[in-house]
């Protein structure tokens, strides 16, 4: 863009089509209609960017200014036309939302998601092309995840893209609704992280006990599976085998034989 030469022209609103991926979908009423005011009282100072299409000219940028224009009365934009890809144009639309009035942090994530699944990029490739550092990209990316509850409180602004980022680490939905509920009460980004980080630690545990593998002298060891809740759990469980080796060697039974009728045993449904 900066290569080509940018010439102002002043184009009739009805010849003004919107951006058909229009980044900004949270709007501000009351910089809205400040917006309109300003407008009404000074005119637009700042031209839209704009790319002719088979005579009629596509909107890339500048959707309060068109919009508010209109509110206004005004009944011709100034404009720079220019030549741009679809990539390129979705790149100006984001990067123009973002420098001249922060986009919402949904709309900067969904306007993201659009450019990697339009375009193929990965978000790496989309955060350098829309310079959007790479723990940046991921954050957003994460409240794309999130339940639509959930989004609806970060749209509301009840919940911080801080707050929602730590949210989108906990797997369990149910258990992710109550800490929203806590985000939304007022608990800081602080309290939600520490909150999920015992979370994970639990369940990390939970998987532990799950699975424990007793080492044996010599190469050998007994691994026992399933949830194991206690010490106690453990013991009695190795008892029992015991038990059953035992009997099982009063039987005549070889070692290979019992390993197997234990395997095809676990595999039993209760």
């Amino acid at each position: 863009m900066n290569d080509q030469k940018q010439q102002i022209i002043f184009v009739a609103e009805n010849l003004i089509d919107p951006n058909p991926r229009q980044p900004r979908k949270q709007h501000s009423e009351e910089a809205d209609f400040n917006l309109c005011q300003s407008i009404k009282t000074h005119g637009i100072f700042t031209p839209l960017l704009v790319k002719e299409i088979e005579k009629r000219f596509q909107l890339i940028a500048g959707q309060r200014r068109l919009t508010q224009g209109r509110c206004a009365g005004v009944t011709k934009f100034p404009c720079i036309p220019i030549t741009a890809d679809d990539l390129t144009a979705a790149e100006i639309a984001i990067i123009e939302n973002e420098l001249r009035e922060q986009l919402a942090p949904l709309d900067l994530a969904e306007a993201v998601q659009d450019v990697m699944t339009t375009h193929g990029l990965n978000g790496v490739e989309a955060g350098a092309r829309l310079n959007l550092k790479p723990h940046s990209v991921t954050k957003c990316l994460a409240m794309l995840r999130l339940p639509d509850q959930v989004k609806t409180d970060i749209r509301a602004g009840k919940i911080s893209p801080a707050k929602a980022y730590e949210l989108s680490k906990v797997d369990d939905p149910v258990l992710q609704m109550e800490l929203a509920q806590r985000a939304v009460s007022g608990a800081t980004r602080d309290e939600i992280a520490g909150a999920v980080k015992r979370t994970r630690r639990k369940t990390e545990t939970t998987e532990l006990l799950k699975r424990v593998t007793a080492k044996l002298s010599g190469d050998r060891a007994v691994t026992v599976q399933g949830v194991i809740g206690s010490l106690d759990d453990f013991i009695n469980t190795l008892v029992d085998l015991l038990s059953a080796a035992r009997k099982a060697r009063t039987q005549g039974v070889e070692v290979g034989t019992f390993v197997k009728m234990m395997s095809d045993l676990a595999k039993t449904p209760a």
